[in-house]
């Protein structure tokens, strides 16, 4: 194998650095802009003279505000994130966040006087054609009318959360970012941080390794133990006093809301994919049978069922599978797809202080996303880049909306991701020839489906219990903490698969627990919702692949019910996601027949 190449990010669109004078310059540019439009609009949108040719200008001079300020923001999450061992960033990003906050309060009036104006006359308003621009932002803003509160009481929460929630959020994130694993590999000790590790704990050939890799992690987990259940008691306790605060009914309405979905609708997928649990336990006894063994541990999760040559890729190898892979699929997918390799909006090179994982920054209709991941050469790590292009294709094709309507409800964010991941795994499975290959790379699938589906549930279960458990039995215990993980872990498996107690500290690095409630059940429900609009499209072929689209370049303009209805999908009824997960239950199937 040739070396690998992955490229690095060139941000200079954005900013040169964190010292561009231009940085200044804009904040300066904010500030006028965002005292002028105080002075314009503050007192006057909930009054008898606002027409919608007035609202619409305002909504229009907003957005020109929030372009700037998100532009910064999104400079400084990006550099960060690239390197969360800087202090000198970390003040930077630290300080950009401080400003954010400032601008935001005073543009808080916008939100409360619109939310305000008479249900009838803003519903008139809205037949008007220029106002229909916005129509899904303002509807949007009226479904948390009940539950805002007014303006000196919103800015005390929103600077107060400066201190409060985003601090512990930040402790978070620079602990996690920078806790290091001990790892003895070929005699010699190493200090990893997890994304170093993670190659070692999943698919590593040699068992040992992959079991002293997990003990590692779970030791340091366990030795800084207080500090992550402190840090998640504090957020849970913030989170239920916000929601006392505002009158939520539930622990999840807030962000139920925010995403545009009904509680019923999340309900059912969770009852139905924990239902069939029992996919992911024939899947884990056959391969416990295939392997050999007696039992099957956390560290077996994703290692490889059958003994093949592990294949490294280059940069180069990968990007060209997944262009080819996209222009079979979608002329459009291909060109947009390029342009991420083309100008570097790709950040893949595994460096120090690096987070962890991938991610793809949307960015904004009038910029462009940025994508940034760990490349490591693995088969999983070009299923990764196909799966954040996935993303960024999508927020590339929603650039023809207006900015507050641009960003997909991340309840459906998750599709394109997911469904252009197929497309490349599609590819590569119908390539290979070898009956053992192809049993590799099915199985690998299989296992990160079931990282996605099944095991987001449980994480989503989770994340309820600890919710209601903090609100019902106060500050819990790090063996509660632990207790809870375990259990609705262990369902996923069944007899399949046994988790060890070590494995009950495993919820102290996850990220999501800290920085978004509620936010895992959109991983099952992309993951769910794409398994089966890819089956639609090796049926249907060009016509579905034109739905899909049209639903793509909406972006945050349409409600995830009406863009899964012009994909053709109907998510209210639970036979939508039996469905889907029948054809997971058919690829463990293909699986157990091809390692017979």
């Amino acid at each position: 194998m040739s070396k690998i190449s992955p490229i690095e990010w060139d941000l200079s669109d954005l900013y040169k650095s964190i010292s561009d004078p231009q940085i200044t310059k804009d904040k300066n540019k904010t500030k006028k802009l965002v005292k002028l439009f105080t002075e314009s609009y503050k007192g006057k949108i909930n009054k008898q003279g606002i027409t919608a040719k007035k609202l619409t200008q305002a909504i229009g001079e907003l957005e020109g505000i929030f372009s700037l300020i998100y532009k910064y923001g999104i400079y400084s999450s990006l550099i960060k994130s690239k390197d969360t061992s800087s202090e000198t960033i970390a003040a930077f990003a630290q300080g950009i966040d401080e400003f954010i906050n400032e601008q935001a309060n005073q543009l808080l009036f916008f939100e409360l006087e619109l939310v305000q104006i008479p249900q009838k006359k803003i519903k008139d308003m809205l037949k008007d054609k220029a106002l229909s621009e916005y129509k899904h932002y303002i509807e949007h803003e009226l479904i948390f009318k009940p539950y805002r509160l007014n303006e000196s009481e919103e800015i005390v929460m929103s600077k107060k959360a400066q201190t409060g929630s985003s601090a512990f959020v930040r402790l978070f994130n620079e602990l996690n970012s920078n806790l290091k694993y001990e790892l003895t590999v070929d005699g010699k000790i190493k200090e990893l941080t997890y994304a170093e590790l993670v190659p070692y704990l999943s698919n590593h050939p040699d068992r040992k390794l992959r079991q002293k890799a997990a003990e590692s992690m779970s030791a340091s987990l366990k030795d800084n133990s207080k500090l992550f259940a402190f840090i998640l008691n504090t957020l849970l306790l913030d989170k239920k006093n916000n929601d006392e605060i505002r009158n939520y009914d539930y622990q999840e309405q807030s962000t139920y809301l925010g995403y545009q979905v009904d509680k019923e609708v999340v309900d059912k997928m969770v009852k139905v994919i924990s239902s069939k649990y029992t996919i992911s336990e024939k899947f884990y006894l056959h391969k416990k049978n295939v392997l050999g063994l007696k039992e099957l541990y956390e560290w077996d999760r994703y290692s490889k069922v059958i003994d093949v040559e592990d294949t490294k890729y280059t940069w180069e190898e990968s990007q060209e599978m997944v262009l080819d892979a996209f222009k079979e699929f979608s002329e459009e997918f291909y060109e947009i797809a390029k342009l991420f390799f083309d100008n570097k909006w790709i950040d893949a090179k595994v460096t120090k202080g690096k987070v962890a994982g991938a991610f793809c920054s949307l960015g904004l209709p009038d910029t462009h996303p940025y994508i940034l991941l760990n490349f490591t050469g693995q088969l999983r790590d070009i299923l990764t880049l196909a799966h954040e292009l996935g993303h960024g294709i999508h927020a590339y094709m929603s650039r023809g909306q207006k900015l507050f309507q641009f960003w997909p409800s991340t309840a459906v964010a998750e599709i394109a991701s997911v469904f252009c991941e197929s497309i490349v795994f599609d590819k590569l499975i119908n390539q290979i020839e070898s009956k053992e290959q192809k049993a590799e790379l099915l199985g690998d699938k299989i296992q990160d489906i079931f990282a996605t589906i099944f095991r987001q549930t449980s994480f989503h279960l989770f994340e309820q219990d600890i919710h209601r458990a903090r609100r019902e039995e106060g500050e819990l215990s790090i063996d509660r903490f632990g207790e809870l993980f375990q259990n609705r872990l262990q369902e996923m498996f069944g007899t399949g698969l046994k988790l060890t107690d070590g494995h009950k500290n495993w919820w102290m690095p996850v990220g999501h627990f800290y920085n978004y409630n509620f936010y895992v059940f959109t991983y099952a429900f992309g993951e769910t919702l794409a398994t089966s609009l890819f089956a639609k499209y090796k049926k249907e072929g060009s016509k579905m692949v034109k739905q899909y689209t049209s639903a793509l370049s909406q972006g945050g303009n349409r409600t995830p019910l009406e863009l899964t209805e012009i994909m053709g999908a109907d998510v209210k009824h639970k036979d939508f996601w039996i469905n889907g997960l029948n054809l997971i239950d058919a690829y463990v199937t293909e699986f157990i027949e091809l390692t017979k």
